[in-house]
């Protein structure tokens, strides 16, 4: 599940930066240790919009998982996204 608030600029700003939530089932499958967990995620970044329907997205966030599913057996998951992102 994934929401996400893009925040008003200015008219003619190609610019939209953007705050998400999301949560999903992690789960870890390995010979030593199987786990499900719940984890929350939040993400922050910015679009420039290269036209009207058409933007690359950057953005940097981290999920945290309420058992230990993520590599290192670490409760943090970082990341950085970058994408494009197109509108029908």
């Amino acid at each position: 599940v994934f929401t996400e608030y893009n925040f008003a600029c200015a008219n003619n700003s190609k610019w939209v930066p953007f705050l998400g939530f999301d949560m999903t089932w992690a789960k870890l499958d390995s010979d030593a240790f199987d786990a499900d967990s719940i984890a929350l995620g939040l993400n922050v970044g910015v679009k420039y919009f290269i036209r009207e329907n058409i933007s690359l997205s950057f953005s940097v966030g981290a999920d945290y998982a309420f058992d230990d599913v993520f590599p290192g057996g670490d409760d943090f998951q970082e990341q950085i996204n970058i994408g494009t992102r197109f509108y029908f």
